[in-house]
């Protein structure tokens, strides 16, 4: 059954995904100390490869049907900075994986993060 539009009010249980073009499709908590980063947790990641120094691919467990799809991301700094991660030219995106940097406030990389956090939204078709 479809809903065209709806409103609930108080708690909401959903058992299986839900899918929407917004939607997050892929999730990744890792420990980015550790080599290789080790995954605590998240949603379609098959594994956190270290690429080199505060680089690391995040392989999908089942491929985006797009690359249209966004990253975003932030690891636990240190002392009060703050760190973020990004995500650079389409070689580094594809369909099974995305690449990701984590670089602090002067734009410089930094293996950081006991508990960095990546997600992306899109790529995946709705029917």
């Amino acid at each position: 059954t479809k809903a065209v539009d709806g409103e609930y009010q108080g708690s909401l249980k959903v058992h299986g995904d839900i899918e929407s073009s917004m939607a997050v499709t892929s999730l990744a908590v890792f420990d980015g100390t550790a080599n290789p980063p080790t995954l605590l947790g998240g949603k379609n990641v098959k594994a956190i490869v270290d690429l080199a120094t505060a680089r690391m691919r995040i392989v999908f467990e089942t491929p985006m049907d797009t690359i249209a799809y966004g990253v975003g991301g932030f690891a636990n700094g240190t002392s009060g900075n703050s760190y973020f991660l990004a995500s650079g030219s389409a070689d580094e995106k594809t369909v099974d994986y995305v690449d990701v940097r984590v670089i602090n406030q002067s734009g410089v990389l930094n293996d950081v993060g006991t508990a960095i956090t990546v997600f992306t939204i899109g790529g995946k078709t709705i029917l």
